[in-house]
């Protein structure tokens, strides 16, 4: 079973990922893109090599900086859709990206045709969901058949830094979110990765295993898999014990029909 490590109690997602958010598309803008973000833009750019005007994408998840769904919009495909729970989230990306056509809801219940999209990108969002099952029921409800799902999850299910996760999460039952982002978010990876684990509400971690297991119930197939490189130099067995299947583990998937 994968572990939750959520917070119990009254927490503000929309609060929560605002502030997070802000702060990283200032660090995106003046440095270069988070990890994750380039990982996708460089996978991206090597899987959709043709003309993609014809092709409908949905960033799930897509939160403040929809960076995502920007690499999709420059990458030229036809219609690129944006969904996030976060009210700030979509006013912004609406003001910001006129370009993606944003609305305001869950992934749990996603207000889209059953097989709309060619490409669903869900990046480090399920993980942050009530129900993670649900959430990617409606990732490939609304995947056509023979599309492709991007889906990254954390996978550190069971390792050495899932024990220091817990540990962060403890502190931050202690230390209020204010006080650290004030102080720290300028540095772009405590923003982006320490006060994330630390501080965000809803919170599940799975093995690979787990991952595969969930893609199987809810009618997807795995064609590929990698952890993605957050410039950890990899040691034989060590590796694993530290950091499981991958901090963040991308599921490139398909539905057969």
């Amino acid at each position: 079973m994968p572990a939750d490590l959520s917070f119990r109690g009254a927490r503000s997602t929309d609060r929560f990922y605002t502030r997070i958010h802000e702060s990283m598309l200032v660090h995106a803008t003046q440095k270069a893109l988070p990890p994750g973000k380039r990982f996708f833009l460089k996978w991206l750019q090597a899987k959709f090599t043709g003309s993609n005007s014809g092709l409908a994408v949905l960033d799930a998840g897509c939160g403040g900086h929809a960076l995502n769904a920007l690499s999709c919009q420059q990458q030229g495909f036809g219609e690129v859709h944006a969904i996030d729970l976060n009210r700030d989230a979509v006013e912004r990306v609406r003001q910001a990206c006129p370009g993606i056509a944003i609305v305001r809801g869950s992934l749990m219940s996603m207000p889209y045709a059953d097989a709309r999209f060619d490409l669903v990108v869900c990046a480090g969002v399920a993980h942050h969901t009530p129900d993670v099952g649900r959430s990617m029921a409606e990732i490939f409800r609304v995947l056509k058949p023979g599309g492709t799902a991007y889906i990254s999850i954390y996978s550190f299910h069971k390792s050495g830094f899932e024990y220091f996760v817990r540990g962060l999460r403890q502190l931050g039952h202690v230390v209020p979110f204010d006080a650290i982002h004030r102080a720290f978010s300028g540095i772009t990876f405590v923003n982006n990765f320490i006060l994330d684990h630390m501080y965000v509400p809803v919170l599940w971690v799975f093995s690979a295993d787990e991952v595969r297991a969930v893609i199987a119930q809810c009618g997807g197939r795995v064609t590929a898999e990698y952890p993605i490189d957050y410039g950890i130099p990899s040691v034989p067995g060590l590796s694993r014990l530290l950091f499981g299947d991958g901090l963040i583990r991308v599921y490139e998937c398909t539905k057969d029909r």
